[in-house]
């Protein structure tokens, strides 16, 4: 913001240098075009305080927006403004020569336009979700992006800012838990009861645990088929536990993961920042919506084998990964001989034990162990 008000106040500048000019001679060709590039001065200083006005406004919508969770419930929010906003933000793509994307283009996409391999019934999400708008804004622009399918799939790029907004406001919460913890299984039925009696939720948990708990009100599911058609419906997630917790909440869902809400109640906390003292607190911003969200990233693996038919494994494929994929020599005692390819182009050749491909996530992990940098999950690979 402070480099658009020094813009700002560099475009005051020039004007007043043109209206100057204008004045000295109002028939000569450089005035002319002093005319014409004071009004294209206008014009952009016109944008800027729009851009700055929009901005200030749905931070402070964030912060003061009260409206109770009935109200919400009865009617769908309203996308005018968010589309009013999107208007007035001036898109850098736009100004090039090609035609300006469109809000479904595999500009705005990450996982389906840089992964060939994914099957369209892989990313087949059924219309249960609720609806979301995520904004996103750096040092340079400020964009609303449109949630494909009702899942978070952005280009890859550094943002300073990202919140999430529901255009309708979320009704399924699925509730995972650190297992064999008495404190941690208390805490998860207190919230879950809560969310039920107070915010009117629908409250998923996981099998074992709905069988061990039998606590009124909450649904589950019973196997993998009925999972993969019941996970489309949980808008949120909210863990109890550590990172651990995190990455099981992670492995469940092999495509899409929905926002996840995270309550530090384990060992390690580097994706727990949420303290369940203040559950009501956050749990109701969370619902309301405008919240801030870190934006992480998943690896997408699939094993191939030459000497198979088929070639490509058995298991469920592709693996998503959110803390790395790890090559290594097994049971063998010897080095083994990697060729490492980046977009059909040899890299390298590595003689190892074996390689680590970590995300920022995972760059805190078993990556930092064996050596490697840290990463800020805000710069993706």
């Amino acid at each position: 913001m402070d480099e658009i008000r020094d813009a700002a106040s560099s475009l005051q500048k020039l004007l007043a240098a043109l209206e100057t000019q204008e004045n000295e001679d109002d028939q000569s060709p450089a005035c002319v075009k002093a005319t014409k590039l004071k009004a294209r001065v206008h014009e952009l200083e016109q944008r800027m305080k729009n851009v700055m006005d929009e901005k200030d406004y749905w931070l402070r919508r964030c912060v003061q927006y009260e409206a109770s969770f009935a109200t919400m419930v009865r009617r769908a929010r309203s996308n005018s403004e968010l589309r009013e906003m999107a208007d007035t933000i001036t898109n850098p793509m736009c100004n090039r020569s090609s035609s300006p994307r469109e809000k479904n283009s595999p500009a705005h996409l990450a996982d389906l336009s840089h992964t060939p391999s994914m099957l369209p019934s892989m990313i087949k999400i059924g219309p249960k979700r609720a609806s979301f708008r995520l904004l996103q804004c750096s040092d340079m622009e400020c964009e609303v992006l449109p949630s494909l399918n009702r899942t978070i799939q952005t280009q890859c790029r550094s943002k300073n800012n990202v919140q999430l907004m529901w255009d309708t406001p979320p009704t399924t919460i699925l509730i995972v838990k650190k297992p064999n913890e008495p404190v941690v299984a208390h805490t998860m039925r207190e919230v879950a009861t809560w969310l039920m009696t107070a915010k009117h939720m629908r409250v998923f948990l996981e099998p074992v645990v709905h069988a061990e708990e039998g606590l009124d009100g909450t649904l589950t599911w019973t196997d993998a088929a009925d999972w993969h058609d019941k996970q489309h419906e949980i808008d949120l997630v909210v863990s109890f536990g550590g990172d651990g917790t995190v990455l099981w909440v992670s492995s469940l869902f092999k495509t899409n993961v929905p926002p996840v809400f995270s309550f530090a109640m384990g060992s390690l906390g580097f994706l727990t920042p949420f303290e369940v003292a203040r559950y009501e607190d956050h749990l109701s911003q969370l619902i309301r919506g405008g919240f801030h969200m870190s934006l992480r990233q998943r690896l997408i693996c699939t094993i191939i084998r030459s000497d198979k038919t088929p070639h490509v494994e058995t298991i469920a494929m592709p693996v998503h990964a959110l803390n790395e994929v790890v090559v290594d020599r097994g049971l063998g005692a010897a080095l083994v001989e990697l060729d490492c390819f980046c977009d059909d182009v040899a890299l390298t050749k590595i003689s190892a034990d074996g390689i680590i491909i970590a995300t920022p996530t995972g760059s805190t992990a078993y990556s930092l162990s064996a050596g490697g940098s840290m990463t800020h999950p805000r710069y993706y690979l």
